[in-house]
């Protein structure tokens, strides 16, 4: 049974509610989770950088996802306005690789961590927008989709880890969409195929455990781009493209998917990974303008993490990071809050700085035009300053991949981004 009353109220059980809920909970706080799925639910955003270890560790569940045995990657696999390009995570000093995961398993293990450190967690319920939300905390009014019960918690702190949905943000009329990211996504899923592994070598599905795949990434027209990336037993293949393409092309409703199957089966490199690969009906979703940005990430009694925080486009593969990353910084600030009260307003402003610095870096490199604005450019030199050589040398190849590397340029402030050891041109594909 909910309660009426706790410390903290996470709305959101994916990996940033999740591990928000699991690490106050560690701090002794009484935590309620509420998440309006069931787990294991369907998600996308299969591709998790080895940048997501540092924060497993502190979170605590390292152990859990290693037992899983997700599939290691290697790198990335670009092909780009003609030019295939590819990086390895080991150049740039990591010990431990990244991963393709299932997201319904992978976020699932997330909530089961958060029930087990002492969180209490409530699925298949609803939050509405908050009744109350100021210096003293918030009032969470909820419907329970299981036996249509409703009522109302009270929390001294609200975390939102809502998603897309930015519950609190659309509450507050604080979410925008972003106007240089207006794309729509579609994704599905096959089954069989081959996938690119290091030294641009092809392998069929059944090679996965014996070697590495690469998350592969092509261009599509000016500012579009696919995803192929394999799983333990299927493969996500994933279009993203200008929402203008797609009304002038007049794709819409139940037209939508077999534009995406057309799609698939004639892009240059996808439909050769493609070609021996089964759909899996009905396994195709669709989002348009899920890129946006919030006036303040944190306010009197609540803090935005993960996805309801703003979202750019994904082509870096940032999802996960940047969730566990803004979910171990606001536990760690609402513990402050509950010890130093009266400085809550200034640990809820760091917080809010410290997220939207961090986006606005992953946002400029991203940036789909030159043309684009990227925002304050002594700040975001200052927050690339941050990060140690090989990091620095990371966000260079990882732009260069692409045709953004001049957003990198501006930002590093060099008139040309010299070429990387760890960027390998690859003349051709080799196709088994």
């Amino acid at each position: 049974m909910i309660p009426r009353n706790c410390d903290v109220a996470v709305i959101g059980g994916g990996p940033a509610g999740s591990s928000a809920a699991a690490l106050l909970a560690q701090q002794g706080h009484d935590v309620v989770l509420l998440e309006k799925a069931r787990h294991p639910r369907n998600v996308v955003g299969e591709s998790v950088i080895p940048h997501f270890w540092r924060y497993a560790d502190r979170i605590g569940i390292t152990e859990a996802i290693l037992g899983e045995k997700f599939l290691s990657k290697s790198g990335g696999t670009v092909a780009w306005d003609g030019h295939v390009r590819q990086m390895s995570f080991r150049d740039f000093g990591f010990t431990r690789s990244g991963m393709h995961v299932e997201r319904d398993r992978f976020d699932q293990l997330f909530l089961n961590h958060a029930r087990n450190s002492g969180a209490r967690v409530f699925e298949e319920v609803v939050v509405d927008s908050p009744t109350r939300l100021d210096e003293s905390g918030g009032d969470l009014p909820y419907r329970s989709l299981l036996d249509g019960t409703s009522g109302s918690l009270s929390a001294r702190y609200v975390i939102d880890a809502s998603g897309q949905a930015s519950c609190i943000a659309r509450a507050r009329s604080q979410r925008q969409i972003d106007p240089d990211f207006r794309f729509t996504s579609i994704w599905g899923y096959f089954n069989g195929g081959q996938y690119v592994a290091e030294g641009g070598q092809i392998h069929p599905v059944e090679d996965l455990r014996q070697v590495w795949p690469s998350t592969f990434v092509s261009s599509i027209g000016r500012t579009g781009w696919s995803w192929h990336i394999p799983l333990r037993s299927s493969t996500s293949v994933g279009l993203v493209l200008p929402l203008e393409s797609l009304k002038d092309m007049g794709v819409q409703g139940q037209q939508m998917e077999k534009f995406f199957l057309e799609q698939c089966r004639s892009l240059p490199y996808l439909k050769n990974l493609l070609r021996q690969a089964d759909y899996v009906p009905g396994s195709m979703r669709a989002i348009r303008d899920y890129s946006f940005r919030v006036d303040s990430a944190a306010g009197p009694g609540y803090f935005l993490i993960g996805d309801a925080g703003g979202f750019i486009d994904p082509i870096f593969s940032l999802g996960v990071v940047l969730a566990v990353f803004s979910a171990t910084a606001a536990a760690w600030l609402v513990g402050r809050c509950f010890k130093r009260p009266d400085r809550a307003s200034s640990y809820q402003a760091f917080y809010s700085e410290l997220t939207a610095r961090r986006l606005n870096l992953a946002r400029a490199l991203a940036l789909p035009l030159p043309s684009a604005e990227m925002g304050n450019l002594d700040e975001l030199r200052d927050l690339m300053h941050f990060h140690s050589n090989e990091e620095q040398e990371l966000f260079q190849v990882v732009s260069l991949l692409t045709n953004r590397s001049s957003n990198f340029q501006e930002i590093a402030g060099c008139a040309t981004v010299p070429d990387s050891l760890h960027c390998t041109e690859i003349d051709k594909l080799h196709w088994a």
